[in-house]
């Protein structure tokens, strides 16, 4: 085997890579596509990223064993004379650990690699336990080392080693190139991937709705659910996101409207702290939030913003529930530990829509408090990322604990109701 030198170019995996992104993409429509974050289209461009592979050329080892060799006949005068005759050799077993990527050796570089001088070793792989190596035999007349020094017989296995693995090398620095060079160009890829499919796909839209034609997305059947529709009474609602599991769900412009009403909400009461501070526990805070969104709100299906155990509002159905926020008062370290330990008891859903809210009554220093907080977010075990919308106010990712692949967009609000004299 002449490693990366035989067998279908590497050109045709890529193509295979891509063509899993293009597959992925295509289980969502125009309109889900165009509303994807930077952390969805690395997510979908991580399908395609191609294991790099890694040979410890370094780290080689020698076995000599007796041997027989074939050697050419300089002397050769006549045409009987034999052409080659058979000497005594020291054969040198090389082995060449593989760490990752030995089913790539079977394909081409794309670049051309001009060794001149230099031969390319036949190579086989060898498996050893749960150790992968490459391997191959290097030659030497006895003749010419049994009379050399321990440090002229190193210097001869060097030379020979390096002579015998050029081609090798050189192909494999290509290859790793051109992986490296692959998966670095997948996010751009994903995007403008993504950009075709929505042009091409809004374009159609637009033209099926001027002749009165619906417009029904390629994952109809597996999309299954219903969606939650609320009629605002300022804001219009939007286009629903995908839906993973059965069930209901609000899309991402219905939460934004939400967060939104509970956002003025929170400012508002802000500017009247004692009377707020006489509601003295979470479930009586709640309420003042229950009767904005109920006020802003019309829910379709006829069910209204609720209270759902002590603490929480939520939107349910058949059980399950399509938007949560969990209210705390701030009493120690671990309120925001124990509010998304609480979301995780409820969240099922893989799409379901979460805020927390945290209220101050009694720490006058606000801004520690805030600090507290983002280092609560920070480091939980679940944590990805976070964005301050605001000083009081962020925009988290967590792991999803019902579904590993998946991840819970959550916003986390703090009210400060603290009377300061």
């Amino acid at each position: 085997m002449k490693i990366f030198e035989e067998g279908q170019n590497i050109l045709t995996v890529f193509e295979k890579q891509k063509g899993n992104i293009v597959k992925k993409l295509s289980e969502y429509n125009y309109k889900q596509l165009r509303d994807f974050s930077e952390y969805d289209v690395s997510a979908i461009a991580d399908i395609g990223v191609l294991e790099q592979v890694i040979i410890d050329f370094e780290n080689k080892s020698y076995e000599p064993k007796r041997g027989k060799m074939k050697v050419y006949n300089h002397f050769r005068s006549v045409v009987y004379d034999k052409e080659y005759y058979e000497v005594d050799s020291i054969d040198v077993v090389v082995k060449i650990p593989v760490m990752q990527g030995e089913h790539l050796f079977r394909y081409k570089t794309n670049s051309t690699t001009y060794c001149l001088s230099y031969t390319s070793t036949e190579m086989s792989l060898c498996y050893e336990k749960e150790n992968t190596y490459l391997t191959f035999t290097m030659q030497i007349p006895l003749s010419e080392i049994e009379k050399a020094s321990n440090s002229q017989k190193q210097e001869t296995l060097r030379k020979m080693y390096n002579e015998y693995t050029y081609v090798a090398k050189s192909k494999y620095d290509s290859m790793r190139q051109e992986i490296d060079k692959f998966n670095d160009s997948l996010v751009v890829f994903t995007k403008k991937t993504i950009e075709d499919i929505v042009k091409k796909d809004s374009i159609l839209d637009a033209f099926s709705q001027a002749i009165g034609v619906e417009l029904i997305s390629k994952n109809a059947e597996r999309e299954k659910g219903h969606r939650i529709i609320i009629t605002p009474k300022k804001i219009e609602p939007s286009l629903p996101e995908k839906r993973v599991n059965n069930g209901y769900y609000f899309d991402s412009s219905n939460y934004q409207a939400i967060l939104q009403t509970i956002r003025e909400h929170l400012i508002a009461t802000e500017l009247l702290p004692k009377p707020i501070q006489e509601l003295a526990d979470e479930e009586l805070i709640r309420d003042t939030i229950l009767w904005a969104l109920n006020s802003n709100y019309i829910i379709a299906t006829g069910e209204t913003f609720r209270a759902a155990g002590k603490t929480d509002i939520c939107v349910s159905f058949e059980d399950k529930s399509a938007f949560i926020a969990e209210c705390k008062v701030w009493r120690k370290s671990t309120t925001f530990s124990d509010a998304l330990k609480q979301v995780y008891g409820y969240a099922t859903w893989r799409d379901c829509k979460i805020a927390v809210l945290i209220f101050n009554l009694e720490n006058k220093d606000f801004g520690a408090l805030l600090k507290k907080i983002d280092a609560e977010i920070k480091n939980n075990e679940n944590y990805i990322s976070s964005t301050n919308k605001k000083a009081n106010e962020w925009e988290c990712k967590f792991k999803s604990k019902a579904d590993s692949s998946a991840y819970i967009t959550l916003n986390v609000f703090v009210a400060d109701y603290c009377c300061r004299k």
